[in-house]
């Protein structure tokens, strides 16, 4: 039994040292993408300020544009999983809906702090907003699939969660 609780104990641990080299990363790319612009930042940049390898910034972000939209799973993912984790008796606009305050109104949305600032860079920037279609197109599809299993589990029993 000593052995589990020491493993569960380093891996608690070593997801907790993750999720903080994740948010210095982070952290750094918001501050350097707002002195210089965003597109006058490098990863390498993101790097140092970070105090971490260019190689560690890649190995928790695809690209640097998901830099920039920080935590966005969170806007990606989550609808779909705010659909297929709702209480019984939960519509599905109230998940959604519940799920999207949430998340915006989280100490970690990037694009609450600064919304203007946020959306001026996002406006300014091709590789930025292409990002985001991507991201968005991503949510519409993962939406649609549980939108799909929820029509198909309520078509089986006859009836749905709402």
């Amino acid at each position: 039994m000593a052995i589990i609780l020491s493993v569960t104990a380093t891996s608690g641990r070593r997801e907790r040292k993750k999720e903080a080299t994740r948010r210095a990363i982070l952290d750094a790319a918001r501050r350097l993408f707002a002195e210089r612009g965003f597109e006058a930042v490098k990863i390498a940049d993101v790097a140092e300020a970070a105090d971490v390898a260019p190689q560690t910034v890649f190995n928790h972000f695809d690209c640097k544009e998901d830099l920039f939209f920080g935590r966005y799973e969170d806007f990606v993912v989550g609808p779909s999983q705010a659909v297929a984790t709702r209480a019984d008796g939960e519509s599905i606009i109230n998940a959604v809906r519940r799920h999207v305050l949430a998340t915006w109104s989280a100490p970690t949305c990037e694009m609450s702090s600064d919304w203007p600032g946020w959306m001026r860079t996002l406006d300014g920037c091709p590789a930025l907003r292409a990002r985001e279609g991507q991201l968005a197109q991503h949510c519409e599809e993962l939406l649609a699939a549980a939108l799909g299993a929820e029509l198909g589990a309520a078509q089986r029993s006859g009836s749905g969660k709402g």
